[in-house]
């Protein structure tokens, strides 16, 4: 396995010790995706490092334990578009995770963050994840509120395989192909998604810039009868990538590509200073294993970029979902003022807040309404 990532076996928790190590994180991730466009990401998290305040209080030898910042992100898009976004920090005291019996599961986690509730749990062979969304939007009297709910096979991990865990960046997907509905609505305004789910989890006792590398890849891609996964990691010395790609197939088996060759092209420049490529090819021992091409970036920061993609695994093409992140140029100062615009936090919201938060529409009509009488922030 590669030095810069190891794939944790998926029936292991994470440790709530990571809670308290200073400089950690601890995050859950699902999303949901379709051919048209239409999906969503949903990211519970402790410690999560693109806050304001995260990684500069680490680089200044301050860092703090991720108990300390809890916060939930939400995004759905639409058409390729995004259409909606909340990311809402939380006081300590607001949050919970218990582990616990569920159904027949002795091993159900469930997690509350303000009114918001999340849980998993397994049923037999499969991994159930229900969202019970309660968000509140900044200059509006309605919340975001209903339910997201995925229904998988449970990811298996073989002696192969079972190569422990690195406390640094233990990182695992929890599920094969799943299936996904998301119901939401906020007034008068309604979402409705159904498409394929995924859901992971990471986690690590360091600063996400001191893990070895100066940028990483993510991306995840329902097929027919599998999903496919890749992690590309450019480390700081400036040694080639390192690229692991996963097939989880349809009775939850994992088959793992180590080491992939990556060859990237056609590269591009964002105003905010991100650069990606337009497309980029996969191999495996000379072989083309993957091509992936943008469609299109729903989600565009100094440091994050979040795509939709086209891939074509054995001459098929599907609909999936990608990242690309810098670490260093995570909190950065001159960045700072335009992060904090899109983070709620508790008693301590931007005004500007309302232009970045809550569904597209009516987001100028939210702004000016905390102004008037009787809704002063």
């Amino acid at each position: 396995m590669s030095e810069l990532i190891t794939i944790s076996h998926p029936e292991r928790l994470l440790s709530r010790d990571l809670l308290k190590k200073e400089g950690g994180f601890l995050w859950w991730y699902l999303d949901l995706v379709n051919d048209q466009g239409d999906g969503a990401v949903l990211i519970w998290s402790w410690g999560l490092p693109f806050l304001p305040g995260i990684a500069s209080g680490a680089r200044k030898g301050e860092p703090v334990k991720p108990e300390e910042r809890p916060s939930l992100t939400i995004a759905i898009y639409k058409s390729f578009k995004l259409e909606c976004y909340t990311l809402q920090e939380y006081e300590p005291s607001d949050t919970s995770w218990k582990t616990h019996q569920y159904q027949s599961d002795p091993n159900a986690q469930t997690w509350i963050f303000g009114e918001n509730q999340m849980r998993v749990w397994r049923v037999d062979n499969d991994v159930m994840v229900e969202a019970d969304i309660h968000e509140k939007i900044p200059g509006s009297m309605h919340k975001l509120v209903g339910h997201i709910k995925l229904k998988g096979i449970a990811r298996t991990q073989g002696p192969e395989l079972a190569r422990g865990h690195d406390p640094a960046h233990d990182w695992t997907p929890l599920m094969g192909p799943a299936s996904g509905q998301l119901d939401l609505y906020h007034g008068a305004v309604e979402y409705h998604i159904q498409g394929r789910g995924y859901h992971d989890r990471n986690g690590g006792e360091n600063p996400l810039h001191e893990l070895g590398f100066k940028r990483w890849i993510w991306g995840r891609i329902p097929g027919q009868d599998r999903e496919y996964i890749y992690y590309i990691l450019w480390p700081h010395n400036h040694a080639k990538p390192r690229c692991v790609g996963m097939e989880i197939l349809d009775d939850g088996t994992t088959i793992l590509h180590e080491d992939l060759e990556v060859r990237q092209h056609d590269r591009k420049r964002e105003l905010a200073g991100m650069w990606w490529h337009k497309s980029l090819e996969l191999f495996s021992d000379g072989e083309k294993w993957g091509e992936i091409t943008v469609q299109s970036i729903v989600d565009n920061g100094p440091f994050y970029l979040r795509f939709f993609i086209e891939a074509k695994f054995h001459n098929e093409s599907y609909t999936g979902i990608a990242e690309a992140c810098d670490p260093r140029r995570v909190d950065l100062p001159q960045h700072r003022p335009l992060v904090q615009m899109r983070v709620g936090k508790p008693e301590q919201d931007s005004i500007w807040r309302p232009l970045f938060t809550g569904p597209r529409q009516g987001r100028v009509e939210r702004l000016i309404s905390q102004f008037l009488p009787g809704n002063a922030p």
